[in-house]
């Protein structure tokens, strides 16, 4: 084994003396010392992206509230799946757990053929 262990492993390894603990020396940077530090950082970029992925949340809270309309989410099996599925997106994004929709008893899709569509005509 060399002399110094710093020359055998590099200064690292079980034979590297203790700096930290009890045996840590009284003066310099370690445990249970205080450091300060001063750090200039330009988050312009990235409050940026942040308000620009805000918006686009927004919309697509707007968007959710269309299809979840009645008439719209409740059309057919289809629609409501796709309601849930930009549910899902946005509680993802916002980092909420998802309100999903249970099927309706009837989808209006069913019930469209109980209607005569007659669009007024005006001379």
């Amino acid at each position: 084994m060399a002399e110094n262990p710093r020359e055998s492993n590099g200064g690292y390894g079980p034979e590297s003396p203790d700096n930290g603990g009890l045996n840590a020396p009284t003066t310099g940077v370690g445990p249970g010392r205080d450091l300060t530090l001063r750090l200039d950082v330009d988050v312009s970029d990235a409050l940026t992206g942040l308000k620009a992925l805000s918006g686009r949340v927004a919309k697509a809270n707007e968007m959710l509230a269309v299809q979840g309309a009645s008439g719209n989410w409740n059309y057919d099996p289809y629609m409501h799946g796709l309601y849930n599925g930009m549910e899902f997106a946005i509680a993802l994004v916002e980092g909420r757990e998802p309100a999903f929709r249970s099927s309706p008893d009837e989808w209006l899709r069913d019930r469209a053929e109980d209607f005569e569509f007659r669009p007024e005509v005006s001379e």
